[in-house]
């Protein structure tokens, strides 16, 4: 595992796997301004005022961010190919006047400034300390200051947990039919087509995807939820807002006074189930020891992947290990069925679709797994009231 959480990966790319398609186009900043909405953050949370983005990867959601004229925008990043893509665009004048890039990274050198408004997506799970990194990430906000950051938990991410199962076999594969360590991408791209069109909101190049998601092997520290972040929330800080937005609080404003995040949490346990697969529209709350027992199961599931994929067996494809896996997805599959069948049903294609893969079939027909992704990473927006 790296050291450095995505940085030393990233470091050995000629450039961040994570481009976003169209960058700078319309339906760009009207997805980002659809979920700062979501978020409690306008426009003129943004004008006028001291903007931190950590993590800015190649620096595209950033042409967002400075559409809203910030009085300056700070981006900061420890991978080198992430500070050549930034500074380029710097240099083009993407971001206005106003925007500067600095080499860093913040688990090993903590921030010195505060900012009106701090953004860091895609950063906090997988880093080795995440609830240290978050009160770093925090610490930079100014009083009545705004913060932006993600999170992922077992359930949300069990989608990918099951695409990732599959690198070993295909690498194993690639071997046996002689062909180059080049083709791995590429193959991957191929298998996983069918997801890609499924996705109506793809917002990547599938290569990047791959790479990032499928080959980067980060997911050991991978976790960090929702409930995870709320429990470790300083008491200076209250929650604004979220995506997906669960949040319901009947309490009267009057009798609203001080934290909301005990509101949060009931309103997490009792949704935090359809996380598991982001074409669900929930219209009741799922069962709360049912939602439990699911990501106890997904976690299951999770650190079965790890010793997978890590070789801590002795065998990059050791049967014991898979066995135990697809029968911790059967049980998902089955605790599922009558609350979200087809999650269900694409359990069951992958485990038929993996088995065909095992015998060497590269084509192999995974049918409805194609359609179903989690709600991978979540927003969560808070303020700093002190």
């Amino acid at each position: 595992m790296s050291n450095r959480a995505f940085l030393d990966f990233y470091d050995t790319l000629e450039k961040v796997p994570v481009n976003q398609l169209g960058a700078g186009s319309e339906y760009h900043f009207q997805q980002r301004g659809a979920l700062y909405r979501t978020l409690g953050i306008s426009p003129l949370v943004i004008q006028g005022h001291d903007v931190l983005e950590i993590g800015p990867g190649s620096g595209d959601n950033a042409l967002h961010i400075a559409s809203w004229q910030p009085k300056s925008l700070t981006l900061i990043d420890g991978s080198k190919a992430s500070i050549k893509s930034i500074t380029a665009k710097i240099a083009q004048g993407c971001y206005g006047d106003n925007a500067k890039v600095f080499y860093q990274d913040i688990s090993k050198q903590a921030l010195t400034d505060q900012y009106d408004v701090v953004l860091c997506e895609g950063l906090i799970p997988g880093q080795q300390e995440p609830s240290a990194f978050l009160q770093t990430v925090l610490a930079s906000v100014k009083p009545g200051g705004v913060c932006v950051f993600t999170t992922v938990s077992a359930t949300s991410y069990l989608a990918e947990i099951c695409r990732r199962m599959v690198l070993p076999t295909v690498k194993r594969i690639i071997a046996e039919q002689q062909g180059s360590a080049q083709m791995l991408t590429q193959t991957l791209v191929q298998l996983f087509q069918p997801s890609f069109n499924s996705l109506k909101g793809m917002s990547r190049k599938p290569e990047d995807w791959v790479t990032d998601n499928i080959i980067h092997n980060w997911t050991e520290r991978g976790l960090f939820s929702i409930e995870d972040a709320l429990n470790c929330l300083p008491s200076e800080f209250s929650f604004l807002g979220s995506s997906p937005n669960f949040m319901q609080d009947w309490r009267w404003y009057k009798d609203s006074a001080g934290s909301n995040v005990k509101a949060l949490l009931t309103s997490y346990h009792q949704w935090s189930g359809y996380l598991v697969d982001y074409r669900s529209s929930p219209q009741t709350a799922f069962p709360v020891d049912e939602g439990r027992e699911l990501e106890r199961l997904s976690q299951q599931a999770m650190i079965l992947h790890d010793k997978y994929r890590n070789n801590t067996c002795g065998n990059s494809e050791d049967l014991t290990v898979l066995t135990e896996f697809f029968s911790v997805l059967k049980c998902i599959a089955k605790s599922i069925a009558t609350i979200l069948p087809a999650t269900s049903q694409a359990i069951d294609d992958f485990i038929a679709g993996f088995e065909l893969l095992q015998q060497g079939d590269l084509a192999a027909d995974f049918k409805s797994f194609h359609q179903w992704f989690g709600r991978g990473q979540q927003y969560l927006s808070v303020i700093r009231d002190r």
